[in-house]
């Protein structure tokens, strides 16, 4: 559920009796399709790329989603904060080629602070930068602490997360 947290908060899809994860990684997709199966029906939509929504449809499920959420965000601690960014990661991270360096992007009303202090409870230092010609932020972790936050999300993330030692930026996907 900590996961599905993480990547409802970067990629969550909701309408008024629908709610679902919004991405284009089948293999993140599959697997939110099967926590999202314990609220309803799973439906998935595609256009002519391919797959990009999993949902549920209705409204009482929706509530018990939102409910669920709101009460697995507040149990979050050092044991499952692991489960909970590699969802965020999955969402919205990318990494550097070259460089020790990873960040997940942020829309302006998203929970940044939020994050930075839970990162912060577990080691992992980080710094909020303003994204560039957006209005979004960047979470970004570097050097020593890039490792740590990569060694911490690695066994639970779809994505192969891949650190390098220069200074062009890449999103890396599993």
């Amino acid at each position: 559920m900590y996961y599905l947290l993480g990547l409802f908060e970067g990629d969550g899809y909701q309408w008024t009796g629908t709610f679902g994860i919004t991405n284009r990684n089948k293999k993140i997709l599959q697997r939110a399709s099967k926590t999202l199966s314990q609220f309803g029906n799973v439906k998935w939509k595609k256009d002519e790329k391919g797959f990009f929504r999993v949902l549920v449809i209705g409204r009482p499920a929706k509530r018990e989603f939102l409910r669920k959420m709101r009460e697995t965000k507040s149990s979050l601690n050092a044991e499952n904060l692991p489960y909970f960014f590699a969802g965020k990661f999955d969402a919205d991270g990318s990494s550097w080629k070259t460089r020790d360096r990873v960040k997940i992007t942020y829309n302006i009303n998203d929970p940044i602070e939020f994050d930075r202090k839970q990162l912060m409870s577990i080691g992992i230092n980080s710094k909020i930068r303003k994204y560039k010609n957006r209005n979004a932020f960047d979470l970004e972790i570097s050097s020593d602490n890039a490792r740590k936050f990569v060694n911490l999300i690695k066994p639970f993330s779809v994505k192969d997360v891949v650190l390098g030692r220069n200074s062009s930026c890449r999103e890396v996907s599993g």
